[in-house]
């Protein structure tokens, strides 16, 4: 799928000497941008009513705690989720040009916030990458929800490249 990416330098983001780069499609737009968190989904849609949602945060003075983070994250989600609602649920750690970093991926009903209540109607997949930086940890979530009819296997490639793509730029 050839989407037109926009890398876009979050100045708002910047705490330490990295910067945090992050490819938001230019059919998105921002529709909350609180001190430390901005929020992006498809033009056309609201935050009440989304299909695709990307949320990047900086999560301040969290040095080396990248696999805490994750972890917290991965039990989260479990205990939202009985164990045959839940899809998949996987974590990882690594190291891209210097930087530690952790991706999550997730693949349950879809979960209305307001409500607290799982919506059958519509499956979710979630991928979230979290980069260790000298102070801070960046955090990129990525959700598409589909219809559960619908395969999960190029939802879940389009969410892995716009992962992929996220990176701190050392200067």
């Amino acid at each position: 799928m050839n989407v037109l990416l926009l890398f876009l330098l979050l100045p708002s983001l910047l705490f330490s000497a990295n910067t945090f780069s992050v490819p938001i499609p230019s059919s998105f737009h921002q529709v909350l941008k609180q001190k430390k968190m901005v929020i992006y989904i498809p033009k056309s849609e609201t935050l009440d009513s989304w299909s695709e949602i990307i949320t990047v945060e900086t999560i301040p003075h969290y040095p080396a705690m990248l696999e805490f983070y994750l972890r917290k994250h991965k039990i989260a989600i479990e205990m939202l989720f009985t164990s045959t609602e839940l899809r998949r649920s996987e974590i990882k750690m690594c190291d891209e040009n210097g930087t530690q970093v952790g991706y999550a991926h997730y693949r349950t009903p879809h979960y209305v916030v307001k409500s607290q209540e799982v919506d059958e109607n519509f499956m979710e997949c979630m991928g979230m990458k979290l980069l260790q930086g000298e102070d801070d940890l960046y955090r990129v979530a990525y959700n598409i929800k589909y219809p559960p009819s619908d395969s999960h296997e190029p939802i879940e490639e389009k969410i892995h490249h716009l992962l992929e793509s996220c990176a701190i730029l050392h200067p």
